[in-house]
């Protein structure tokens, strides 16, 4: 249940001294419904899923979620085993914002288990309260992308604008679709992402 359209079954939260607080809303600010998180000032929590599932080393998997914060900060995130509490993912760090980010993250597990968990922090100096929705965890097959033969890098060192053709569907930074051509402002540059 990582869409929470109606409720957050399977989702639990721990601060210390009990004072990380979930609440489930549809008040527009994500999508149907979504889970929020408050852990006050100066205490440390965690919010997690208690449906355990099963990871394999070497597998890649892409997480994605949706996100919404209190403050433009950051949450982290690891995947741990419960069977022993070993760390199968490095504990990774989050843009988290006041305007919605969806966020997308490959992992790679470092051990088999049927125990995995997903958990995301937060801390002071992350971020008080956050909003999350549409987590998803799926089995990916992915290859290595050579960024300098892939990606394409214009820039436009002229006082004139430059139209240059495209052979391919591009994303920019922003991951708005690019195709046909791109045109660059005088003294401007674009990174096209394939």
């Amino acid at each position: 249940n990582g869409s929470f359209n109606s409720n957050f079954d399977g989702w639990g939260c721990w601060a210390q001294n009990n004072t990380c607080n979930t609440v489930w809303q549809n008040n527009g600010a994500l999508d149907a419904g979504y889970l929020k998180i408050t852990s006050p000032m100066n205490y440390f929590g965690e919010f997690f899923n208690t449906q355990l599932f099963t990871m394999q080393q070497n597998k890649q998997y892409l997480l994605t979620y949706s996100v919404l914060g209190d403050a433009n900060k950051i949450i982290a995130f690891n995947f741990q085993d419960r069977s022993n509490w070993a760390q199968l993912t490095q504990r990774t760090k989050k843009e988290v914002a006041t305007t919605r980010i969806n966020q997308k993250y490959l992992v790679v597990p470092n051990a088999n288990t049927s125990a995995a968990q997903l958990t995301f922090y937060m801390a002071p100096e992350f971020v008080n309260s956050v909003s999350l929705d549409n987590i998803k965890l799926q089995e990916v097959n992915t290859t290595a992308v050579d960024p300098l033969t892939q990606n394409l890098f214009y820039v436009n060192t002229t006082a004139s604008v430059q139209t240059i053709p495209l052979s391919g569907i591009y994303l920019d930074v922003d991951s708005n679709f690019v195709y046909g051509s791109v045109i660059l402002q005088p003294f401007t540059s674009k990174i096209l992402i394939a």
